[in-house]
């Protein structure tokens, strides 16, 4: 790719991190319809709650705002 090399790729990797430590599997997943390329880069990941319920909002909210596109 192109550009700079930032601290937000550091943080996207982390909130990365704290979703799979926090529920035990990937934010982004390679069989659904859409390219796991376009998941990524639209940020196209969810916090379904069967999964989520007994995770804090203020986690959620740590993730969410790591893992900024």
């Amino acid at each position: 790719g192109e550009g700079t090399y930032t601290n937000k790729i550091d943080n996207w990797s982390l909130g990365v991190i704290l979703y799979i430590c926090l529920v035990g599997y990937p934010p982004f997943d390679d069989e659904k319809h859409i390219s796991l390329e376009k998941q990524i880069v639209q940020g196209m990941y969810d916090f379904p709650p069967q999964f989520w319920s007994g995770i804090s909002r203020d986690a959620i909210d740590v993730i969410k705002r790591l893992m900024c596109i």
